[in-house]
């Protein structure tokens, strides 16, 4: 019980003790790994191979997706409660954070009662823009954080992120970013700084039927200066109704001044009632206390779903490798093709215009049937 109350105060005391340190620039701690919303929670944590993310803003900031909105809550430790929101439309968003939570009461070293409460606040206000080149996307991120130890101390600062994603196919998708590229630091009013951390990650996304993403695989790679950690997971949506999802994230903790490193399982499910989605996660958390961490993210894609550019692009690829791969026809083929189009028309009608035949096995086919599929294949549609 004193073991498990001693870590508590320790979490919410950390914003101070790192505050108040008296040597050089520290690391300013960050939730970014907290913000992805439940339905990537529910898959262990993996998002960066994620072209349509649920959560836009705190997922893959790179992926270009319709009008959509998230609102994320979730409860750390059973003390501290977190509220994230967004909003994406065609590569511009704006995402918002916020922390309300009490730190205890100010007290002296013997532990006597000294001064009020103290109300902590974090907030951040997350501003991306995406670019899709083709099968490339880039991203941006800017964030104002502003944080406030009520009448102690505040800090604020800005920093920027980078985010990319490739779609190789209907089956691969490749995404990676880096936080913190312009090494800012978060300035607090007695002069002390904290450096906001450079943190990379890499991941890669498989959809096993292709074009339909029934069966989602996911993985991720986040490299940090405490080391690297992975999280990968599976998406499966059954109906179009239901998703059931699964994974692993890695955690860390120290035991006899040994990094322990293991694997943790996550899961969670997502509801899609035309548009209005809900995503509940479950995903433990590290060795504080109760170890649990519950998730939940209500979403809304205005206007359905609408596939990126890119995979419009490998839809009207296939099709066009398709109409390529038909043989040319035969001389005498092309002959008889020649003497139809060259019979006069009856009076009065107005001749069709030449085109050659597209399909050369379908003489079994009623004639209705028959010019259906010339002219789809004629406008490449088979």
């Amino acid at each position: 019980m004193i073991k498990t109350l001693k870590k508590n105060l320790f979490c919410l005391f950390l914003p101070l003790l790192w505050a108040c340190a008296l040597a050089g620039p520290k690391e300013a701690y960050g939730v970014e790994s907290l913000l992805i919303g439940a339905e990537a929670m529910g898959r262990g944590g993996a998002y960066l191979g994620s072209g349509d993310s649920g959560s836009p803003v705190f997922q893959n900031f790179a992926a270009v997706t319709g009008p959509r909105a998230a609102l994320t809550v979730f409860k750390l430790i059973n003390e501290i409660n977190y509220l994230s929101a967004a909003y994406a439309q065609n590569g511009w968003g704006l995402g918002f954070l916020t922390v309300q939570d009490s730190a205890g009461y100010q007290r002296d070293e013997d532990n006597n009662l000294i001064g009020g409460k103290i109300g902590y606040s974090d907030s951040t206000v997350y501003g991306t823009y995406a670019r899709e080149l083709g099968r490339v996307n880039l991203g941006l991120r800017l964030k104002y954080t502003s944080r406030i130890m009520a009448g102690i101390d505040s800090a604020k600062g800005y920093s920027l992120d980078l985010g990319a994603l490739y779609r190789l196919n209907e089956y691969w998708r490749f995404g990676g970013e880096v936080t913190n590229i312009s090494f800012a630091a978060l300035r607090w009013a007695d002069g002390a700084q904290e450096l906001f951390p450079v943190v990379g990650g890499l991941g890669v996304g498989y959809s096993v039927f292709g074009a339909e993403k029934r069966l989602n695989l996911y993985s991720d790679l986040c490299l940090e200066s405490g080391g690297e950690r992975w999280s990968g997971g599976l998406e499966w949506l059954l109906a179009d109704l239901l998703t059931l999802r699964g994974g692993f994230v890695q955690s860390s903790f120290w035991q006899d001044e040994t990094m322990v490193r293991q694997l943790k399982p996550a899961a969670g499910l997502g509801l899609n009632l035309g548009g209005l989605t809900f995503d509940y996660a479950y995903n433990p958390g590290d060795e504080l206390a109760e170890n649990i961490t519950h998730y939940f993210t209500l979403g809304y894609r205005f206007g359905g779903d609408e596939l990126p550019a890119a995979e419009q692009a490998e839809i009207f690829d296939a099709v066009q490798a398709e109409a390529a791969a038909i043989p040319e026809p035969a001389p005498e083929e092309e002959a008889e093709d020649a003497a139809a189009e060259a019979e006069p028309s009856p009076a009065g009608q107005v001749p069709a215009p030449a085109r050659r035949r597209m399909f050369y096995d379908i003489d079994d086919l009623p004639p209705e049937e028959q010019a259906i599929i010339e002219d789809l294949g004629y406008l490449k549609l088979m």
